[in-house]
Parts: structure tokens; C-alpha cells; sequence
């Protein structure tokens, strides 16, 4: 298994495997490609197997992905449609009338724009195309699979462009490469010590880094089934998915875990698979983190970084014993963000002259390492004021506020911004 959908395109649960996910993204792909020349692509879908494949089929064409916050406001989402050029958007009529009942309409947001929806693509998919693309896919090798269906790309180009809610002044569209995600998401395997029978549980929103690559390229890049349960507040939902599929790692924001400890209905034994709980996108509320860990007997790990950094760049761990020299490795130091992932750097500096200060001193943080973005879309002013290059390194100037410990732990202390809207 690839993909679970706890609520599908039909509104009801469906399995896909990662044969059944390769031959409906090449399908879906090919319509793409035929509706579509332009290159930015417009996506307007859930944490669902349509949003994966809709987000997968798109770079299979060399195209870059464009998941749109349909929780902005509409000046914002016209801001971003204008900025990346989007001239089609592919949504899903279901989730279009989930949106509407929650209050969302997104008419005016779209005005002008080609609206192609999943289940009409996917109704113009007959069964003789289906079976001849399986045939070729248990039959040709992953070489040739290559040649004909994944078109010739630079991994310096720009793979997804993602936008920032606009609530601050229009939205900035922050532009990362098939690098940046690739080498952020080994990053993060490498420290979460991903294992072969892991399962993830996929709830957060697609146009946000964290849910675009932690929750789906990790997992299918990785080749962990991706459980998605595309309503991240919807907590009893996520923890039925969570007992139902033994998921065996989750990652949230604060706000989102307070939930899971007040609502009487999540059942600690419905978490009982987890093996590592990750917390970010925003600070970790101590009581929340010890709430939970009394009712799950789970530990919460706080990570860090931003969409610039694609976005993870640091966490924190489990402890581990080193058995040849029996010393405990410590990996988690609670109100610390962690150590940075491999081939990731953290400078703290002076903000006025940018010079490095000391251990323990409070500084601004800068990020250095292959998942710095490329910049930020037709905004070259901004991209110079917070992108630095230092002897062949490019750095990211967070305007966080923190230091560095002995140990290496990096803390943060001021400019604490949230990540879920009321």
C-alpha cells in the first residue's frame, strides 16, 4: 500500500497501492499535459490521494506545483494565482462543497480561471488505458519507466512554489527546487531513522511545507504507506486512521495536538502505534506537550525551521544508548528545538553587523544547508534581504531570535508566530 484515503473523491475510504498510485498519476499526467501547457499548475485539493497524485502527475510532466491556501483570504489567493501565472486550477468537486459549507466560497477568488476538476479526469480514464499502463509498469524496467513517463528535468529547477497566507501585506511565493526537497526530506528520514514497516499519517495541509514535504513526498519517496485524513482538527477521524493502519509516526503543530489531549473521544490505545511524535510550524506549549504525554505515554520531539528551509531544519530526538561505551546519546533537551538535521548549519549572529557571537549568547538564527529555497518568485529585493552567501554557503536569515548551547541544541526565545487560524 502507497496511499489510504480515509475519505476519498467519492466520500468514502480507498486504498491505493504504489502500482494503482504510478498508473493514476501517469494517467492523470497525460491529461495534464494535454489541458495544461503553461508550467506553474494551480492545485486546489485536500491532504488526499487526489491532492498526492494531482501534485505527483504535475512533476512527472517537469511542471512546477502550485497548491494554493484556500484558507486565505481572496485578494491573497488572486495575489497568488497572479504572481505564478496560474491560468487552470485543478480542484475537486467535493472538496469545493466541503469548503462552501464551511463557510469558504472561493468563486470570486477563481474568477477567470480554468477550473478542472479530479473525478472528471479520472471518469475519462477507461479501463483498457488502465490495464495497458499496469502491463508496462510490471513489465518494463524502472529505467525505461523513466524515459517515457518522467520528462527530462534540472534538479535545480523549481519544483513547487509555495505562499504564505497573506495576512502580513500580499502573500510571498516561496520558490523550492527538486533539490531542496529532495535533500530536506533524506535529511529528515535520516534523523527519524525511518524504518521499513513505519506508516505515516498525512493530515496537514498541502499548500504548507511542512505538509507538502513531510507528510507526502517523505512517505512516497520514502515508500511508507501515506495515510491521509485531510482534516487535520477533525482529531477522533485522524486517531480512528492512526489505530486503524497502525501509524507509526505523526507530525503536528501545537495547536493541533491540544486538541487530541481535550476531546474525551480520542482514546489513549487509538495512539498506542506511534513511535515518534514531531511538533512545528510553531512553539511548543509546554502544558500541551506534557498533557499529552500523560494521556498517550507519548513524547512529544519539537522541530524547527521555515518555508524557506523547505522547512525542517532542526529536531529534536529520542535518547539513545551507545552499548559499546554504555553512554546515554542525548538527542532532546525539552524547550530546545533541537540539533540541526545532517547537512544542515546554524549561525547565531549580531542582526545589526551579522558577525558571529559566542555559545549561549542570543542572537539572530541563520539557516545554511541544501534545503535553502531558491528565493522568493519576481521578488529579487526581498530574496537579497534574507539570503546570504558565505564561502560557497547560502544562509537564511530567520528574524529569530535564540542561541546555541554547548551541546549544540539550539533554543528560541522571541518572534513566536502561529500557524493555525482560529
Amino acid at each position: 500500500m502507497a496511499i489510504a484515503d480515509t475519505q476519498g473523491l467519492a466520500n468514502r475510504h480507498i486504498t491505493l497501492s504504489a502500482t494503482q498510485t504510478f498508473i493514476a498519476a501517469t494517467a492523470f499526467s497525460k491529461r495534464i499535459k494535454t489541458i495544461s501547457p503553461e508550467q506553474n499548475i494551480g492545485l486546489l485539493l485536500p491532504t488526499s490521494a487526489a491532492g498526492a497524485l494531482a501534485n505527483m502527475a504535475t512533476l512527472l510532466l517537469g511542471k512546477t506545483v502550485v497548491n494554493l491556501n484556500f484558507s486565505a483570504n481572496e485578494k491573497a489567493i488572486q495575489s497568488a494565482i497572479t504572481q505564478a501565472e496560474i491560468k487552470t486550477v485543478y480542484s475537486s468537486k467535493l472538496f469545493i462543497k466541503k469548503l462552501a459549507r464551511k463557510g469558504i466560497d472561493l468563486t470570486d477568488a477563481l474568477d477567470g480561471i480554468k477550473i478542472i476538476y479530479m473525478e472528471d479526469l479520472k471518469a475519462s480514464i477507461g479501463r483498457l488505458e488502465m490495464a495497458s499502463r499496469w502491463l508496462m509498469i510490471r513489465c518494463l524496467p524502472a529505467r525505461l519507466l523513466r524515459i517515457i513517463y518522467c520528462a527530462s528535468n534540472d534538479a535545480n529547477n523549481t519544483a513547487a512554489i509555495l505562499f504564505s497566507s497573506g495576512s502580513e501585506g500580499m502573500p510571498k511565493g516561496v520558490m523550492l527546487s527538486h533539490k531542496n526537497i529532495m535533500a530536506n526530506l533524506k535529511q529528515i528520514s535520516n534523523v527519524l531513522n525511518v524504518q521499513s514497516d513505519d506508516v505515516m499519517i498525512a493530515s496537514l495541509p498541502l499548500f504548507h511545507a511542512f505538509g507538502l514535504t513531510v507528510n507526502q513526498f517523505l512517505p512516497l519517496i520514502q515508500g511508507l504507506p501515506m495515510i491521509c485524513h485531510p482534516d487535520p482538527t477533525d482529531v477522533v477521524g485522524t486517531a480512528k486512521a492512526i489505530a486503524k493502519f497502525r501509524v507509526t509516526i505523526m507530525c503536528g503543530t501545537s495547536t493541533f495536538l491540544r486538541l487530541y489531549t481535550k476531546n474525551s473521544k480520542v482514546h489513549p490505545l487509538m495512539l498506542d502505534s506511534l513511535r515518534v511524535v514531531i511538533s512545528g510550524a510553531e512553539k511548543l506549549n509546554h502544558e500541551i506537550s506534557q498533557n499529552f504525554q500523560l494521556k498517550f505515554n507519548k513524547p512529544v520531539y519539537e522541530g524547527y525551521g521555515a518555508t524557506e528551509t523547505t522547512p525542517v531544519a532542526s529536531a529534536n530526538l529520542p535518547d539513545t544508548l551507545d552499548s559499546q561505551f554504555w553512554q546515554v546519546q542525548i538527542g532532546c533537551k525539552p524547550g530546545s528545538v533541537g540539533m540541526p538535521l545532517p547537512g544542515t548549519s546554524f549561525r547565531v549572529v549580531d542582526p545589526d553587523t551579522e558577525q558571529e557571537l559566542p555559545t549561549d549568547q542570543d542572537g539572530m538564527i541563520m539557516i545554511g544547508g541544501a534545503q535553502v529555497m531558491q528565493g522568493y518568485l519576481k521578488n529579487p529585493e526581498k530574496t537579497a534581504a534574507v539570503i546570504r552567501e558565505s564561502n560557497g554557503q547560502r544562509w537564511y536569515i530567520t528574524g529569530d531570535k535564540g542561541h546555541i548551547d554547548k551541546d549544540g541544541f539550539l533554543t528560541i526565545i522571541d518572534r513566536y508566530s502561529r500557524f493555525a487560524k482560529i
